[in-house]
């Protein structure tokens, strides 16, 4: 009986070692799919306005120079820089809800989305459409679906996209040249997906 019980405690402690050692495994990997996974975030805020008015071809091209010697936009990295390339990163859609987008740059960037084949849809407010150097007819123009807020007396006032569903821009930032050049701007970059996902149900 004593040797029955000393088999059985036995078996018992291998069973308890065995357990630990899965259990450690287990939520080791967990720990380290949980790192990956928060490292994998994006989290990012730029100011406006740019010290300047950003060189066209630069925003645009990855290189940091037009190569115009005599060129006197701005070069190099910039907030318009920044946001244009976040844009234009876009694998599979692209979604924008502002008031209004009047910055031939911006408008630039979503046409460029469209005509690599990437879905994009625009939501945006009825008074900022009909704005001097609104970009939405050349939008509509490219065959971009725009949506535009005329059925209520009250503002579509949100100044966010969406990139691929998993990157969120917001901000105080409307898309003009005042905003990029003039005015005290911001605007957070975040594919927190708790924070996405409020937004990709907002513009649906």
């Amino acid at each position: 009986r004593i040797s029955d019980m000393l088999a059985v405690a036995f078996g018992l402690s291998v069973l308890s070692e065995v357990v630990y050692y899965v259990y450690v495994k287990v939520t080791s990997r967990k720990n380290r799919r949980r790192s990956r996974k928060a490292a994998a975030f994006t989290n990012q805020v730029i100011f406006f306005p740019d010290r300047g008015v950003a060189c066209p071809k630069a925003t645009h091209d990855d290189a940091d120079s037009c190569g115009n010697p005599s060129c006197c936009f701005l070069h190099g990295r910039t907030s318009l820089r920044t946001l244009v390339h976040t844009l234009t990163s876009a694998d599979h859609a692209l979604d924008v809800c502002v008031y209004i987008i009047t910055c031939d740059s911006l408008g630039d960037a979503i046409l460029s989305c469209h005509r690599r084949g990437r879905a994009v849809r625009v939501i945006t407010e009825a008074e900022g459409s009909d704005t001097p150097g609104s970009q939405i007819g050349r939008l509509r123009e490219a065959g971009i679906p725009v949506r535009v807020n005329n059925q209520s007396s009250f503002l579509m006032h949100h100044k966010f996209a969406l990139v691929d569903h998993e990157l969120l821009i917001s901000g105080s930032f409307n898309w003009t040249r005042q905003a990029i050049t003039g005015n005290h701007e911001n605007l957070l970059m975040t594919s927190e997906p708790d924070l996405v996902d409020e937004y990709v149900c907002e513009f649906a």
